[in-house]
């Protein structure tokens, strides 16, 4: 019964994500300053969002132009930025866009709806001290679904594998690719050989600094089986199909041929150069790289020094989470008096209330839109539910947006000040009404759990959230 009851509950949760069509950004925007996105070398920004034009530039997403940026333009095109550089490609009005800015280190490859439509040489990538999506001056029109980090490049197969043949929404990031791991420096160092470890002609330890190599790295020959092959420690108990990131330095006389990622490297007689392998796995263990010297001679020979080991993925999946729903489509009807002025400390009133008409639910975002006149003193202020906003001290009109932390209410207040203070001023509240769609927090879904061994696909709202995996707090901005 208990398992139905969970198969059940999945059943809905799904349900419910598939009828999300994401956060309204013009009602807020998520910005935050993760130590864990703020890092040098590869990696790609993914977001899925609805393009709706506007007579203003639109920041979707990103971390600023010198680092990578995605904005719609006003001619209906998008523009993405990496390093100072950037690349433009048209885009329809009404149409939704999966947007992947994939960066290698020297290239950045824009892919659109899972195709590549533009690619430009980078040269000034420089990391910033911030991430948004949305901004409070470059609206995006349009609803944003999702926004991912890897810390990689993806590939054009698996950039098109996202796109889901059309729905991109419906693509869950494998858990296997939300797996986070690194090899210790000692593991990283710990290389054996084939056909054995010592004799036969196969290696020797080299301790000491030389061809380009700092500390100690290993010389090996030809042995007696024709095929030189070098294969490093083994770690076990890993999802398989992560994604494994291997860099090494080597020198040899031969070709190398590598095994994991199925490439070859050039012969490299100089100084130690640098390699990198990405690859998945195919069982539990990963091995850090497996090279060979194919019909290895009497004078082949291989140096080979481990730099480090790590899986790629998903570092982050900010998903909007707790959308407010409550909406109306007029005002609420006040009554009461809408307009007071406070004459100095012997003024006996405190406050205003102002009923509503309805009711307001919990956790509903209220816009409250007035003026203040006549202003000499005073620190005024409104109260929806338990929740005080200030309302500016000098001449002019305001808005006001409070997230109501009650039960259900019906009214607000409105105060010149605090009690006994000398209060001087005309306050006039004009409209009060409802904001939907806001989204209060966001989800980062990396470290989601199965439930009952059953995966949930990542909700686009949640009652709760989990710990972002890169550290660091969120800080939602209610516009």
């Amino acid at each position: 019964m208990d398992r139905r009851r969970s198969l059940l509950k999945i059943a809905a949760l799904r349900s419910e994500r598939e009828q999300q069509e994401g956060v309204n950004c013009t009602k807020g925007y998520l910005q935050l300053q993760s130590a864990g996105l703020l890092f040098e070398g590869p990696r790609t920004l993914e977001c899925l969002f609805r393009y709706i034009p506007s007579d203003k530039m639109q920041v979707i997403a990103g971390f600023g132009i010198s680092m990578i940026e995605i904005y719609a333009l006003t001619t209906n095109q998008l523009r993405v930025y990496c390093g100072g550089g950037n690349a433009t490609v048209d885009i329809i009005p009404g149409d939704s866009y999966l947007v992947d800015v994939a960066y290698d280190g020297t290239t950045a490859i824009c892919y659109l709806n899972g195709t590549e439509a533009a690619r430009f040489p980078v040269t000034g990538y420089k990391i910033t001290d911030l991430f948004r999506t949305g901004s409070n001056t470059y609206i995006p029109q349009g609803s944003l679904v999702f926004c991912r980090h890897y810390n990689y490049a993806l590939s054009a197969e698996e950039v098109a594998a996202h796109y889901n043949n059309g729905d991109p929404a419906g693509y869950v990031v494998p858990l296997a690719d939300k797996y986070r791991w690194e090899a210790s420096e000692s593991n990283i160092g710990n290389i054996r050989f084939y056909p054995n470890n010592e004799g036969s002609g196969v290696t020797s330890y080299l301790e000491d600094n030389a061809n380009g190599f700092t500390g100690r790295y290993a010389h090996i020959i030809w042995g007696s089986s024709g095929l030189l092959s070098v294969y490093s420690y083994q770690f076990m108990g890993h999802p398989v199909g992560c994604v494994v990131e291997a860099k090494f330095k080597y020198r040899s006389n031969a070709p190398v041929r590598v095994l994991a990622d199925n490439s070859s490297l050039p012969i490299n007689m100089e100084d130690a150069a640098d390699a990198t392998i990405v690859y998945r796995t195919t069982g539990t263990n990963i091995s850090g790289f497996s090279v060979t010297v194919p019909n290895a001679d009497a004078n082949s020979w291989v140096e080979i020094q481990p730099v480090s080991l790590r899986t790629l993925g998903c570092i982050a999946e900010y998903l909007p989470q707790n959308l407010v729903g409550q909406w109306h489509e007029k005002p609420f009807e006040l009554t009461g008096i809408t307009t007071y002025t406070w004459t100095g400390k012997p003024d006996a009133v405190y406050y205003r209330e102002l009923l509503l008409g309805r009711f307001i639910q919990t956790r509903a975002v209220v816009m409250i839109k007035g003026s203040v006149s006549d202003y000499q003193s005073g620190e005024p202020f409104v109260y929806v539910g338990n929740r005080p906003a200030m309302i500016p001290a000098q001449n002019g009109s305001f808005t006001l947006k409070v997230i109501n932390n009650r039960d259900n209410i019906n009214r607000i207040y409105y105060y010149g000040g605090t009690v006994g203070s000398d209060r001087r001023l005309t306050i006039t509240i004009n409209s009060v009404e409802l904001i939907p769609d806001v989204a209060l927090s966001w989800l980062d879904s990396a470290k989601q759990l199965p439930l009952n061994d059953e995966y949930l696909p990542p909700l686009l709202q949640s009652d709760g959230g989990y710990d972002l995996t890169a550290s660091g707090t969120p800080q939602i901005i209610i516009k």
